[in-house]
Order: C-alpha cells, then structure tokens, then sequence
C-alpha cells in the first residue's frame, strides 16, 4: 500500500475516534438533559384542591378549570410511561394579524421593541404599535419564562404554556410540562400564563395610553421605538400631545423631532416624515410608513415606492393602498393612483360622481 494512503487511513482513524466519542456524549447528554422528573409521586387530586377547584376525566387526561383576575382557565394534566405532564389554557383576545413565537434559526421578518435580549429570542409578527404596547417589560419577561420553561403558542383567544419534552426513553407526551410532586411548578406557570394573557388583552382605545407607558421605559431602546409608534399610529390622541409636550430625552432625537410634526403641525409634518423613510434604521422607517398610510397624501407614493425593500414591502405596499383609496374619492376632478405600472395612464369617468376620473377597468377581449 501506498506509505501516503496508509498515513491518510492512520489520521483518519485517529481523528475518528474522539468524534464518534463526542457523538455518543452529545446523544447521551441529548437524552439526559429533560426538565421533567422520571417519577414524580404526583396526584391531580392534590393541585385541584390546592387550586380550589374540582378535577375531571376526559380523554385520557385530568381537567381542571377556573377562573383567575377575570379570565378562564383550564389544565389538562396527563401521565405517559409514569411520568405527569400538563398544558396551560388561559383565555386572551390577540389580534388575529399578531404571530409570536421563538425565534428561528435564520431570524425572522419582525419588528423590533427595542430590547435586544427578547427581539434576539422572539419572533413577532404583526402590527407594530400594537407590539409595542403590549409587551411591557414584565410581558417580555413572562414569555421568556414560559420559553424557557419549555414552551408556549399563542393563539387568537387562548395563550397555551406546555413543555415540548417527555422523559428520556418514554414518548413525548400532548402534555408535557415539568410536574413537581406538589404541583408548584403548575401554579407558578398558571399565574404566569394568566398575567400574560391579562398584557396582551388590550382593547384598541388602550394602546395610546399604553405606547406612552411603553414610552417611560429606560431599558434598550424600547422607549423610543414605542414612542415614534405612539405618534404615528395615533397622532392625534392626547398621549400623542403629551408626549410631545414632555419630550425630555427624546427632544434631541431627530426621527422623534420629525415625528413630533404630526402633532404639532400636521399639515406640514408629511415633507419631513416621507424623509425619514431614508432613515439607517428600519423601525424609523417603519413608523413613518405607518403615519403616510393614515395621513400621506399623493406626494408620497414615489418615495414609499422607492423604500419598498425587504421587510418593508408589505407595509409599503398597504400604505401606497390606502394613500390611492383616499385620492381615488376626494372632491369632484380628483385622479386616482394606480398600482400597477401597466395601468399608468389609464383613466376613466368614475361611476358615483359626475366630473371625478377614476382608473379604467380592463378592456374586454373579443368574445370575453
């Protein structure tokens, strides 16, 4: 054999027996590290009581459901191979637009809060001042808690808090979460779930107050991005003004300067924030396309166009809608804007009012 070949075997040999001793270390330690206890003498019995409500059986799983600062609750607790797990339920009204969820491997298309710590952990999808407002620092706290502790989904109506593991060598259970013998650890995530299920039930005339709430938190960057949201989504709320009127730390910051325009002087505010969709970063974007689509006129289209990239092109495109809705029915003579650039020029005598153009509709083929 070559003396090469046989030196090439000879380190390839040495080199592949620390690997596979890494691999089967990883694998056990993969197997050995579950947040659950492989026996737990648990009986649902117990927390029903200490919970001051009665247990039922349904579907291979014991039931317990109350009520806790005015929302419903339910826990499912089930044993797998000897082992207890359980599922949090609390009722909640999200937006259905508002996705959460950890964040993937490659990141996500979000919108930052402004905490580095939870915008690198959570992917949030959704409107931003909504975000903003209610993901207070005892909120971001509260999911990281239940992330860490081994999951959570949010849905429409409904915040769920599980753990994803089973025991090492048992399937994975539909209700997974760690199970003390006492159930202490079910009543910490219950309060838990509950307070967060509590922070994210706003009502729409809430979130004014709560960006400027948001607006007073000193940590990251939060207060500023929910402060830049206050006044685009609600330029005209009496937060919005006083916010303005206080200003302090943000006076000094030009995008808030810019921003602050739409509250004092609204009819000239629009030069200055269609500049700010220029801005290095993407969350002063953001916000200034959030105050064109309810206020931008015509004068914007163009430079809104121009800043569709990446991330933004959803927003953009929405604000450019909304802009072209607003041409399209103000006073007798006006023009309406077109999306699409094959239909430039194309005009036609609106339908509702005499004198008003509006853009045509396709042109029928023959036989169509």
């Amino acid at each position: 054999m070559d003396p090469v070949v046989q030196l090439v075997l000879v380190i390839g040999i040495c080199l592949s027996i620390p690997a596979c001793y890494i691999i089967v270390a990883l694998l056990l330690r993969e197997r050995d590290d579950t947040p659950v206890i492989r026996t737990t003498p648990f009986d649902p019995s117990d927390l029903a009581a200490r919970l001051e409500v009665e247990a039922s059986f349904f579907d291979g799983a014991h039931r317990l459901t109350g009520d806790r600062d005015g929302r419903r609750w339910a826990i499912a607790l089930k044993q797998v191979e000897g082992v207890w797990g359980a599922t949090i339920d609390v009722s909640c009204s999200i937006p259905s637009g508002v996705r959460v969820r950890p964040e993937g491997f490659f990141g996500g298309k979000d919108p930052d809060l402004g905490d580095p710590a939870f915008d690198s952990l959570v992917d949030l999808q959704g409107d931003a001042a909504w975000l903003s407002a209610a993901f207070s620092a005892r909120a971001r706290a509260d999911l990281l808690a239940l992330q860490g502790r081994g999951g959570y989904r949010l849905e429409r109506e409904r915040v769920l808090a599980a753990a994803p593991r089973a025991a090492a060598g048992s399937k994975p259970a539909r209700a997974a979460a760690h199970v003390d013998s006492d159930g202490s650890d079910i009543v910490r995530a219950l309060e838990v779930a509950v307070r967060l299920a509590a922070a994210l039930h706003l009502e729409p005339e809430q979130l004014p107050g709560a960006l400027l709430a948001r607006s007073r938190e000193s940590a990251g960057d939060v207060g500023r991005l929910a402060a830049l949201r206050l006044l685009a989504a609600f330029p005209e709320s009496p937060e919005a003004r006083q916010l303005v009127g206080s200003g302090g730390r943000l006076d000094g910051d030009p995008a808030f300067v810019a921003m602050s325009k739409a509250v004092t002087a609204p009819a000239t505010a629009e030069p200055r924030i269609i500049n700010l969709l220029g801005h290095r970063e993407i969350e002063v974007r953001r916000a200034a396309i959030t105050w064109l689509e309810s206020c931008g006129t015509a004068d914007a289209v163009q430079a809104l166009r121009d800043s569709s990239t990446g991330q933004l092109k959803q927003p953009v495109r929405e604000a450019v809608r909304a802009i072209q809705a607003r041409v399209a029915h103000v006073d007798a003579g006006s023009l309406a804007l077109v999306d699409d650039p094959e239909d430039a020029g194309r005009l036609a005598l609106a339908d509702d009012e005499a004198g008003r153009l509006a853009l045509a509709r396709a042109r029928k083929e023959p036989g169509q």
